[in-house]
């Protein structure tokens, strides 16, 4: 029988295997059979007179009462501290998945006064080279991190908050938390090895460019490229990340120079992303004739994952000279830039920025109800990447086109609305100032 104790609250591992069974109505007789043990050892345990009963017991136990593993398993780490007990444990724990009850089992260990500190640390962090689920590492890395902050074992620490943030930054719901979490490598770098460092400077800088803190994207990346003395994919893509941040600061005198190392680098994209960065320029100093002739070759002629990237820059080219054909045009051709699948925070933002340009065409077109269904998609888009920022833009424009047009918002244009308020709230995202707060 199982019954619900997650509520009760027992002082020792005795009284919570009492309070199992007599929940159940079962007799010391019966559970002891069941269990395999006889009725004596099973009182001793539940009086507290054997004070530390063998795991194989005490699980035994558990399983004839359904206690589930991770409440019986915080009991007994309480009165069990041997190492090769805690070791079996952990194990049983990382096989089971439970990643709460690894980073308890880890703490124990770490905590252990029979174990010297390193060798308890090389212990839990062995356990993390071996083949598990991610967040399970991720459960151990933390027990490491708030073990060593404390002790100053900084080798460690760095080790781990490293590794951590190499796990965590893949999350794109989290990109600002997990930033955050990963700068704190930045005070342990020097423990790190060269290859490590490089790659915490390059994927911080990276991050920090999703994120829009362009400053922060040019400093960490140009420390990568400092450190880096190979010609890596990763180092081309910090170069790039680099010239995108000065050019989104309106720094073009910088441009030029990184750019041209830029493209010393042998990789297919480089070619593609430097005529588009030249055009880019170009467009943001207002020469759009030259702008839109580089622009439209590099449309024609770069790969389809990455058109995308050159529409987004013609449109408002376009709606600046006010050619709204040309808009048109671009739209009814959209099937050979638009992804089926968004795979990276930078794919998400640029058809986020391609829906919400859509629907600004519409918008001038008088056709209301295509431009709202084209904000909500871009509103979509946006989530995958916490930009709430450009949400509540969005959101907010939407309500301005109501009250402009002295449109009634409609029940149709409300489930849209629910419907996007629900994808947003899925991905954490805290709609703020928004009056649908």
């Amino acid at each position: 029988m199982e019954v619900n104790n997650t509520r009760q609250t027992h002082t020792t591992l005795g009284d919570m295997i009492r309070n199992y069974r007599e929940n159940a109505g079962l007799t010391l007789s019966y559970t002891a059979l069941q269990a395999g043990l006889s009725k004596g050892v099973l009182s001793k345990i539940e009086n507290g007179d054997t004070k530390r009963p063998e795991w194989k017991t005490v699980k035994s136990i558990a399983n004839a009462l359904n206690i589930p593993n991770s409440i019986i398993v915080t009991y007994y780490i309480k009165v069990d501290h041997k190492i090769d007990t805690l070791k079996v444990l952990l194990e049983e724990a990382i096989n089971s998945k439970e990643a709460s009850l690894c980073t308890e089992i880890a703490t124990k260990i770490l905590e252990s006064p029979h174990e010297d500190t390193f060798e308890a640390l090389d212990l839990v962090y062995g356990f993390t080279v071996s083949d598990m689920e991610p967040k399970l590492k991720v459960s151990l890395y933390d027990a490491i991190i708030t073990y060593t902050r404390g002790r100053g074992v900084q080798l460690y620490l760095a080790q781990s908050l490293f590794h951590k943030y190499m796990i965590e930054r893949y999350d794109f719901t989290r990109l600002s938390e997990t930033f955050k979490a990963g700068e704190e490598i930045l005070y342990y770098i020097d423990q790190l090895n060269w290859q490590e460092r490089v790659a915490a400077y390059h994927r911080l800088g990276l991050h920090a460019f999703h994120l829009n803190y362009y400053q922060t994207c040019i400093d960490l990346c140009l420390k990568g490229i400092q450190e880096d003395q190979s010609n890596t994919e990763l180092k081309a893509r910090s170069y790039l990340a680099v010239i995108n941040s000065f050019l989104l600061m309106n720094q073009y005198s910088d441009i030029e120079a990184y750019l041209n190392e830029y493209e010393k680098f042998d990789f297919d994209f480089v070619d593609e992303s430097a005529k588009l960065t030249r055009g880019i320029v170009n467009a943001r100093k207002g020469n759009h004739e030259l702008a839109i002739q580089q622009l439209q070759t590099c449309l024609n002629e770069m790969s389809p994952r990455t058109r995308i990237h050159a529409v987004n820059e013609l449109v408002p080219i376009y709606f600046e000279i006010g050619d709204l054909d040309s808009i048109r045009d671009l739209i009814e051709k959209e099937d050979m830039f638009l992804l089926e699948q968004s795979e990276t925070p930078f794919q998400h933002r640029e058809i986020g920025t391609y829906s919400r340009l859509k629907g600004k065409y519409y918008i001038g077109c008088s056709l209301l109800e295509a431009a709202i269904d084209h904000y909500i998609d871009a509103i979509l888009f946006y989530a995958h990447i916490c930009a709430y920022e450009e949400i509540n833009e969005i959101m907010q424009h939407i309500l301005d086109i109501h009250t402009h047009h002295h449109k009634v918002i409609d029940l149709q244009l409300l489930e849209k609305l629910k419907y996007a308020y629900h994808i947003v709230n899925k991905h954490n995202i805290k709609i703020k100032g928004s009056r649908f707060e």
